[in-house]
């Protein structure tokens, strides 16, 4: 609570950003764990999106920063409602947005796009990143898998996809990741069924 110094401020910021990985870390395995023991239940709810995505966005809003990266976002003009989970529909998008941001070099370009598309919700996170090579592609949501071309140091198991994947799928929607290769960045695609509460 004193005054601190530079160097003091920088240890502790270094400390901060390294309890935050250890703490996804963490989350991470629990969520592994939990299903796989068939231990894992979903809360749903009819609920609009905005706001899910809204609190999405300022969950990443620091490390995007810390990347120097740009994001934009995309939403329907109309609401759009789903049958979800809202904590674990924003950790979809969370750790979409985390990993572009991860495997994306610095200053880079991340978008998020929403789209109402027959009775499902289009959503799309790109990147101009470090890409996927077509061996990787199809091993890309594979549990403790990093892929190769990420030449920077960041934290993490590799559960983070696996983890998205395995939570789409219980709310009955598909994912697929998509790339023209190594250097040409990365579009992980989710469709949900709309809800059809009105």
């Amino acid at each position: 609570m004193e005054p601190q110094s530079d160097e003091n401020r920088r240890l502790i910021e270094g400390a901060q950003t390294q309890t935050a990985a250890m703490r996804r870390i963490l989350e991470d395995l629990l969520d592994v764990s939990r299903i796989t023991q068939n231990k894992f239940n979903l809360k749903k709810e009819h609920i609009e999106v905005q706001g899910l995505i809204n609190n999405s966005v300022s969950a990443t809003q620091t490390f995007m920063q810390e990347c120097g990266h740009q994001l934009s976002v995309s939403v329907p003009p109309q609401p759009v409602r789903l049958f979800v989970d809202p904590v674990r529909f924003e950790q979809i998008i969370t750790n979409l947005l985390h990993n572009a941001a991860k495997y994306t070099d610095r200053g880079g370009r991340i978008s998020l796009r929403l789209s109402v598309v027959g009775q499902e919700l289009d959503i799309r996170v790109e990147d101009n990143g470090t890409g996927i090579t077509e061996d990787e592609i199809g091993h890309i949501f594979e549990s403790f898998r990093q892929s190769r071309t990420n030449q920077y140091t960041h934290s993490g198991l590799g559960l983070g996809l696996s983890i998205t994947r395995q939570l789409v799928e219980m709310h009955e929607g598909t994912i697929r990741a998509e790339s023209e290769g190594v250097g040409k960045g990365s579009n992980f695609i989710i469709r949900f069924p709309l809800s059809i509460c009105p």
